[in-house]
């Protein structure tokens, strides 16, 4: 089963949405099936997972209702990342629709997070994410460094 990846930015092209990419790309080579990095004021095809940088809390109240109609247009999973997820609550909290939040720095953290959406597995299994279970905002053991 090969999956496809859209990293999405919000207004520019940023250093972090390239180095998550090019994570995604190197390390699950044979199970990926394509990455592209696009700028969400673009049309935005279906895909399996979108990630999303977050680079402010203005950011999250600004783009709820875009992120929103990302997930019903689409149905598939939307993973947050970006400095702001360091109080994902507040992501989790605004942005209902948003699968998990990656805590902290992404790269490794997206690759587990999705090859663990897309094989169905457990989010608990995931270091280095906060989710919403049961309206309760779940946060994982902090990844290593």
């Amino acid at each position: 089963m090969t999956t496809k990846v859209l990293v999405l930015t919000l207004e520019v092209y940023s250093y972090s949405s390239m180095l998550v990419a090019g994570a995604l790309e190197s390390q699950l080579r044979g199970f990926l099936d394509e990455v592209h990095v696009r700028d969400v004021h673009r049309p935005i095809a279906a895909t399996d997972v979108y990630t999303v940088g977050l680079y402010s809390a203005l950011y999250a109240l600004k783009y709820k209702g875009w992120a929103s109609t990302l997930r019903t247009t689409h149905n598939e999973s939307v993973v947050v990342g970006g400095p702001v997820t360091q109080v994902p609550e507040l992501v989790l909290t605004n942005m209902s629709c948003v699968d998990a939040v990656v805590v902290g720095k992404g790269e490794e953290t997206k690759v587990d997070l999705v090859e663990a959406l897309t094989s169905k597995r457990d989010l608990d299994s995931v270091d280095g994410i906060a989710y919403n279970f049961q309206g309760e905002v779940v946060k994982t053991r902090s990844r290593a460094n």
